[in-house]
């Protein structure tokens, strides 16, 4: 058992994360906010394992399992700055995975929008 869960797929549902393997993002630091949901994990995996896909900078944005924006970019704040562009409607309350190191210029930009999640291999 890694943690109980906020809610399950509804809000009226209890949920436990459970970790099956050594790695994974049972593993990572939570630097702040309210206990994850079952719909955080979901969103969370699509959207660590997309960006994982891409070598260069890479920003992605999923909400409720869905891609609403996926930009690369060899800056890194533009990459982002593009990705959150592809659908600014859609990425209220989602979440925002990068393959690159957060920092200060990103961090400004994501808390301008509300997500439920943003991970990063690092933070400055």
């Amino acid at each position: 058992l890694v943690s109980a869960l906020r809610y399950g797929e509804n809000p009226q549902q209890k949920a436990e994360w459970y970790a099956t393997a050594q790695a994974g993002l049972h593993r990572a630091e939570i630097l702040q906010g309210k206990p994850l949901s079952y719909n955080n994990i979901l969103d969370l995996q699509a959207a660590c394992s997309t960006a994982r896909l891409f070598r260069g900078p890479t920003a992605v944005a999923i909400k409720h399992n869905n891609p609403c924006g996926i930009a690369s970019n060899d800056n890194k704040t533009q990459a982002l700055r593009l990705a959150l562009q592809s659908d600014p409607v859609s990425v209220f309350g989602g979440i925002v995975a990068l393959n690159f190191k957060l920092g200060a210029i990103e961090a400004e930009m994501l808390q301008e929008i509300f997500l439920e999640c943003i991970v990063a291999p690092e933070v400055a």
